[in-house]
């Protein structure tokens, strides 16, 4: 059974890093180049996989939240019933 060791943390931590600053349009040539190569091998691709993964998520939940709409007195059942 494989538990990660040290550096599988920070090639997380440097992939995450590296897809919120590509997300956020502040990465700069040298880092997207690393970015790519990071592709290449195919252990740092499962942590940048994740990373994107995880980003998409929190994308997609923010924009959920924001579709729900926010019940109000005016729109809400009434619970007189006659």
């Amino acid at each position: 059974m494989y538990i990660g060791s040290e550096g599988d943390s920070m090639k997380k931590t440097t992939s995450d890093a590296l897809i919120q600053k590509l997300v956020k349009g502040k990465i700069s040539r040298e880092e997207f180049e690393k970015l790519l190569l990071a592709l290449e091998d195919e252990e740092q691709a499962v942590f940048i996989e994740n990373s994107m993964r995880d980003h998409f998520n929190a994308v997609m939940d923010e924009y959920e939240k924001e579709q729900k709409p926010v019940p109000n007195k005016e729109n809400s059942p009434s619970k007189d019933i006659n």
